[in-house]
């Protein structure tokens, strides 16, 4: 976290535009806008419950198609935990229909792909820090 603070605004601001208006890196066709989209799912059984949220960097329609996805996913595993399957999983069922229903009609990256962008380059630096062979 520390780099990555010191990474220039400019830089970040460069690559996120250069990854939000190329290509997909999911399907390879779609070309921009690119940008974080966050699929929510939820597995219960019994008295264990797990859940999580993956962002991912796609077009809008993988995007939604990942959605679908972890939507069906929590909908058939995540009911049958209690309590909190049946509490959890109306919840990322919820911000899966969000995400699906952003629309991705932005004219700049996001924040959160900035933030990507940002500790990606961060990782690259220490990579780079620690094997200058590279």
């Amino acid at each position: 976290m520390l780099v990555a603070k010191q990474v220039p605004d400019e830089a970040v601001s460069r690559a996120a535009q250069t990854i939000y208006s190329g290509p997909c890196p999911v399907c390879k066709g779609q070309s921009g806008p690119i940008d974080v989209h966050t699929s929510h799912t939820v597995t219960s059984f019994i008295l264990m419950t797990s859940w999580s949220s993956s962002p991912r960097v796609s077009c809008k329609s993988c995007g939604v198609k990942s959605q679908l996805g972890a939507m069906a996913h929590s909908l058939f595993l995540g009911w049958w935990g209690f309590p909190w399957g049946i509490l959890i999983t109306p919840v990322q069922v919820v911000k899966n229909v969000i995400g699906m229903a952003r629309r991705g009609e932005s004219h700049a990256p996001s924040t959160e792909l900035e933030r990507m962008v940002r500790l990606n380059i961060a990782s690259q630096a220490l990579h780079l820090a620690r094997d200058p062979q590279r």
